[in-house]
C-alpha cells in the first residue's frame, strides 16, 4: 500500500516505520501523540475498521 511512500500522518517518515504497524495492528502506539497521528492515518487512507476499533 503505502509503505515506501511518506507517512501521511506527517513525520516525514516512511509509512512501514511510522503508523503502518499500528494500522495492523502488530504494535500499540506509545504516546498519544503517536495514536493521534495513526488516527488520522486510518481516516486519511480510509481504514474504517481502525477508526472503529479506536473509538475511545
Amino acid at each position: 500500500m503505502l509503505s515506501d511512500n511518506s507517512c501521511p500522518c506527517g513525520s516525514l517518515r516512511p509509512y512501514s516505520s511510522c503508523c503502518e504497524s499500528f494500522l495492523l495492528g502488530t504494535a500499540i502506539a506509545p504516546t498519544a501523540e503517536a495514536l493521534m497521528r495513526s488516527r488520522y492515518t486510518a481516516y486519511a487512507t480510509h481504514i474504517p475498521p481502525f477508526q472503529l476499533a479506536h473509538r475511545n
